[in-house]
């Protein structure tokens, strides 16, 4: 990924968050598209909430590890 080679210098980190219930295609997922940033599975993160969320979304975390800005992509 572009973004994550471009701000890596800077102190940014990308981590993927994978929201598939097959796990067993996340490896081939990475694999095909070169993926070089970690990929979780999510946990019972607070900033996701009970309901799930909208995907594309982004998540922006301060150096402390506190949720700084949650981004929602418009699909329409």
């Amino acid at each position: 990924m572009n973004v994550a080679n471009e701000f890596e210098s800077r102190g940014v980190e990308v981590i993927g968050v994978t929201m598939d219930e097959d796990l067993t295609s996340v490896p081939l997922f990475v694999e095909r598209y070169q993926v070089k940033y970690p990929i979780l599975v999510p946990g019972n993160d607070p900033n996701v909430g009970s309901d799930g969320i909208a995907l594309p979304t982004t998540f922006l975390y301060d150096k402390s590890g506190r949720l700084a800005k949650k981004i929602y992509r418009n699909r329409s």
